[in-house]
C-alpha cells in the first residue's frame, strides 16, 4: 500500500488497458486504409467492446478515509467544534437558539483552523519527503564539488589515494 501511493502503481493497469487500446485502433485504421487501397474490400470489424474507453472500475479507488462523505463530516465536526472554543473564548459571541454569530474574521480564522487541522498530518508527511528528495538533488552537485577541490589541490596525485 505504501508504495502503490509513492510510486503510482495503480497507474500500470490503466496504462496497459490504454495501450491495449491503441494498439486496436492502430491496427483497425491500418486495416481500413490497406484494405481500401487495395481492393476496396470492407475492413475486418474490432468488436465495439475492444474499443470502449476506460471505466470506473479501471481507475484508482480511493481509501475511504478520503470519501467525501468521511471527509464531510470531519469537516463538520472540527468546524463545531473550533467554533465553540471560539465562542466559549469570545465574550461578544452571540449565543441565540439555533446560530453562533460571528464576525467575517473569525470565521475566516475558524476555516482555516479546520483545514489546517484536517491535512496538517499529509502536509508534514509531504514535507518530510520533500526535505528527503531536496537532499537528494544537492548532495550529487555536492559530491562532484568535493572531488573537484580535491582534484585540483592534488593534481599529481590519483584522486582515489586522497579520497
Amino acid at each position: 500500500k505504501f508504495c502503490d501511493c509513492l510510486f503510482y502503481s495503480y497507474m500500470n493497469r490503466i496504462l496497459k488497458k490504454g495501450s491495449a487500446l491503441h494498439k486496436l485502433r492502430k491496427q483497425r485504421d491500418g486495416n481500413k486504409v490497406s484494405s481500401t487501397l487495395l481492393n476496396n474490400t470492407p475492413s475486418l470489424p474490432l468488436s465495439e467492446d475492444a474499443l470502449n474507453e476506460l471505466k470506473e472500475h479501471d481507475l484508482y479507488q480511493i481509501p475511504s478515509t478520503m470519501r467525501a462523505e468521511v471527509l464531510h463530516a470531519k469537516f463538520q465536526s472540527s468546524y463545531d467544534e473550533i467554533k465553540r472554543e471560539v465562542c466559549s473564548k469570545n465574550t461578544k459571541c452571540e449565543k441565540d437558539q439555533s446560530s453562533i454569530k460571528l464576525s467575517k474574521k473569525e470565521y475566516r480564522s475558524i476555516f482555516i483552523r479546520v483545514l489546517y487541522r484536517l491535512v496538517a498530518s499529509m502536509c508534514i508527511r509531504g514535507g518530510v519527503w520533500l526535505l528527503i528528495a531536496t537532499f537528494c538533488q544537492l548532495s550529487i552537485p555536492c559530491c562532484v564539488y568535493k572531488i573537484l577541490i580535491l582534484l585540483e589541490e592534488n593534481p599529481k596525485e590519483e584522486f582515489f589515494q586522497d579520497g
